[in-house]
């Protein structure tokens, strides 16, 4: 990582690698395995070819270039890069972008276009090993890698119900406490049934605007008597002919 640039957690500059092998547009085959072998770099998958400002222009394979004749010009035999990054890429796009685009490794460029380096192989594999661990655990429902949610997942099985049993019977509470909330509108509800549709409910509901307002409300049920709720009274009454 340069000293220059921000150590942005989880993003390609967190992986950077900047010692890799790069020649300009005009040097010649020769010329980069002449500086090969006074100082070879930490990479050497690629070389990186930049123009005369340091921009990213190409990449030839090193095994490509090894094949050429000396004098042959590198700028001449680059292909451009087909995916790069920036250092604040988040990683898992960066590992995306190595996926889709058959690399196995990413340079990575700044606003302008400079190489600053790339995320090399073992990076990559590490970025999908770490995501993959992530997202099984956000699958059991742990949101934060920390000491205590590792502990969580590895206790035994009955110290794990020990723990969340207070929580299971919280749960148990407010189930049946919506059961039984549920239950007391049932006989209300059951009264509402149409003999002429053989069982089946025949209500409608009419109201004027919103409940608080409204001085009561109507369910008219086929041509049977209704009934009107009072919500001032908190009765029901039954009418033939009920008024709205």
């Amino acid at each position: 990582m340069s000293a220059g640039l921000p150590l942005l957690r989880d993003t390609a500059g967190e992986h950077l690698l900047c010692d890799v092998l790069t020649a300009a547009q005009e040097d010649t085959v020769a010329d980069v395995l002449q500086r090969l072998r006074v100082a070879p770099p930490h990479a050497l998958a690629n070389v990186y070819v930049t123009d005369g400002a340091g921009r990213l222009v190409g990449q030839v394979p090193l095994g490509r270039l090894l094949a050429m004749p000396h004098d042959t010009r590198v700028g001449a035999c680059a292909a451009a890069p087909s995916a790069s990054a920036e250092p604040a890429t988040d990683q898992e796009h960066v590992a995306s972008l190595a996926v889709e685009s058959s690399l196995g490794e990413v340079p990575v460029v700044g606003n302008d276009g400079t190489l600053l380096g790339i995320v090399p192989a073992p990076a990559l594999v590490d970025i999908l090993r770490r995501e993959h661990i992530e997202d099984m655990r956000r699958f059991a429902g742990v949101l934060k890698e920390d000491e205590r949610a590792t502990r969580a997942l590895q206790i035994p099985p009955l110290r794990r119900l020990y723990e969340r049993l207070p929580w299971l019977l919280v749960g148990l509470v407010g189930s049946l406490f919506a059961t039984a909330l549920m239950a007391s509108f049932e006989r209300v509800l059951s009264a509402f049934q149409s003999p002429a549709m053989n069982g089946r409910p025949a209500l409608q509901m009419i109201r004027g605007g919103a409940l608080p307002t409204v001085p009561r409300l109507v369910i008219i049920a086929s041509q049977h008597p209704v009934a009107i709720w009072d919500p001032r009274s908190g009765a029901w009454t039954w009418s033939t002919h009920p008024s709205c």
